[in-house]
């Protein structure tokens, strides 16, 4: 059923996105981006609301950088994206992969790639049903939650903790 289920995912987000790299990180292609992916920019955060990102905070993605992408929900939105596209292989592989995948998709550093990469990662191993039906439901957030998918989070961007509405 779990090998249904990844198959499922795979075919219907490859057929869903478009893939579209660059080297130009300006914010034009960043709101272009959420544009192409049929979101608008309420949308694009997801339905956690919208991230605050402190340019001058503490951790992997609290930085000038970073808080673009993070605050708009492209970083979000790619994580798990590349997190569907890189399946397959050892765990190391898709790890890799995926935040290879999510550095070149958007103007993330490594580490913050890095962070959301684990989430999506914690969130494949221990809440595959809930958030394969929809991630942004309170089934798949209180999964993430219980399984301190969302702590290890928060420690490693640096991020503020989000709440479901």
């Amino acid at each position: 059923m779990k090998r249904y289920l990844i198959v499922l995912a795979v075919s219907m987000f490859a057929s869903t996105f478009a893939v579209a790299c660059g080297d130009d990180d300006d914010d034009d292609d960043r709101d272009a981006a959420v544009k192409d992916s049929g979101m608008t920019e309420e949308d694009a955060g997801g339905g956690f609301g919208t991230v605050a990102c402190d340019p001058q905070g503490s951790g992997a993605c609290q930085n000038a950088g970073d808080c673009p992408d993070v605050e708009s929900g492209l970083a979000r939105m790619k994580a798990s994206e590349c997190g569907i596209n890189c399946l397959g292989g050892d765990a190391e592989t898709q790890k890799t992969c995926a935040e290879t995948c999510l550095v070149n998709m958007t103007s993330l550093s490594a580490g913050c790639a890095e962070c959301y990469v684990a989430i999506v990662t914690c969130s494949r191993e221990h809440c595959l049903a809930p958030c394969l039906a929809d991630p942004d439901s309170k089934a798949c957030f209180d999964c993430q939650v219980t399984n301190d998918c969302r702590s290890a989070f928060d420690d490693c961007s640096g991020l503020p903790p989000v709440e479901m509405p």
